[in-house]
């Protein structure tokens, strides 16, 4: 998912896709965009990252 990003060790893009994967039932559940963002910071995500 995050392979491709330039400047992401894969360590790091591993952890980002694997948050981002955690974050998909917020929106299953319909708690929408905004709580996923939250959890993902929440998790040390960067705003960058987040947003993307």
């Amino acid at each position: 998912m995050f392979d491709d990003v330039h400047g992401l060790t894969p360590d790091r893009a591993a952890r980002l896709a694997s948050l981002v994967e955690q974050s998909l039932s917020l929106l299953d559940q319909e708690h929408g965009m905004e709580a996923a963002q939250r959890f993902l910071h929440s998790q040390g995500a960067s705003v960058v990252c987040v947003l993307v």
